[in-house]
């Protein structure tokens, strides 16, 4: 089927080819790099997952450090990160809640915003009543008793254990990510460099290919040519191919075709021999031409030799009877001159 192919769909189909693997390699990079990216996008987006998480949990330590402070001493510089954190940790949970995506962490972020909300409402009335009995001369042994009760320690714990169970779950999704990328990039990077060294073995294959097909065809033909330059007829091409390299070969037979008819019909007029016929080929065969116009003046040539010859013939003929004419009177003349001679003597 290849070698039906013309030469200029095989050099397309060449150089086509391996270009096309490439191409798909690069199609299948771009692919996969979309999957690294993708991956690392999702990693990128479990970190900030985590780092809001820790800004949760640092709020709420805050808000517990500085509730206890002030609590302690009435000091309301200690209930500035209290404040702070109060104000932070809702908008912050709120954020979080829109950006998780993981069921379970989503879940247990809930839990623990629960947990945390309860303990601030527990801990809002412990600094209300710390307001309140700012001045009270037993108010130490008051709010001692009331901290005592530890009343928020539970929703405290309970948050603390909630977040842990949202950054476990987003630390372990973080892994998996991390893991798939790096898969992701490997993979990539296999692809590539396979894809570019199977993409070059077929090059050069193809080439080894293309010089057996285009090149060895025309170094036949080469030799062929300079045989036929030094008066070598007798030539034999064998190309198995129907491309333009084929329709070459097969002229270059045709055109040994033709000159061995020539030197064929040399031969047999050099033998005298002025009854062959040359053909032309088409109507601009001017060889052919010439060795018809040749032939017919030959044999036009020959036509009046034989008529020269003929009356050569005829006249070398008439010319004998005339000299036989001739030797017989010259024979009566003798024999009357012999008579004469003899009458002479005897009248003597």
């Amino acid at each position: 089927m290849f070698s039906n192919l013309s030469l200029k769909q095989k050099i397309l189909g060449g150089g086509l080819l391996p270009l096309l693997l490439v191409g798909m390699v690069n199609i299948i990079g771009l692919i996969n790099f979309n999957g690294v990216v993708d991956s690392y996008t999702q990693v990128s987006h479990t970190y900030q997952v985590t780092e809001m998480g820790d800004e949760i949990e640092k709020a709420a330590f805050n808000m517990e450090a500085g509730e206890r402070g002030y609590i302690l001493t009435g000091n309301l510089t200690y209930l500035e990160p209290y404040i702070k954190g109060s104000q932070a940790y809702p908008v912050l949970i709120k954020d979080l809640k829109q950006i998780t995506r993981n069921k379970e962490s989503l879940e247990a972020l809930i839990e623990a915003e629960k947990s945390l909300n309860t303990w601030k409402n527990i801990h809002d009335k412990y600094i209300q009543k710390r307001k309140e009995l700012n001045n009270s001369p037993h108010i130490n042994d008051i709010m001692s008793a009331l901290v005592g009760q530890r009343k928020g320690k539970p929703y405290f714990d309970a948050f603390r254990v909630q977040m842990k169970i949202f950054e476990t779950k987003e630390k372990s999704l973080l892994n998996i990510r991390v893991k798939d990328a790096s898969s992701v990039v490997q993979m990539t990077n296999d692809v590539i460099i396979f894809g570019t060294l199977i993409a070059l073995l077929l090059a050069i294959l193809i080439v080894i290919f293309m010089v057996k097909m285009i090149i060895a065809p025309i170094l036949i033909i080469k030799e062929a040519a300079m045989k036929i330059s030094k008066g070598e007829m007798n030539i034999v091409i064998n190309i198995d191919s129907q491309d333009e390299l084929g329709q070459m070969a097969e002229a270059f037979k045709e055109m040994m075709d033709s000159l061995n008819n020539i030197a064929n019909i040399a031969h047999q007029l050099g033998q005298g021999n002025f009854n062959v016929i040359a053909i032309k080929r088409s109507d601009k065969d001017i060889i052919g031409e010439a060795l018809q116009n040749m032939i017919i003046n030959l044999n036009s040539i020959m036509q009046d030799l034989k008529e020269g010859t003929f009356a050569l013939n005829s006249a070398t003929n008439e010319i004998l009877a005339t000299t036989a004419q001739v030797s017989s009177g010259a024979s009566q003349t003798f024999s009357a001159v012999s008579q004469t001679s003899a009458s002479i003597e005897q009248i003597k």
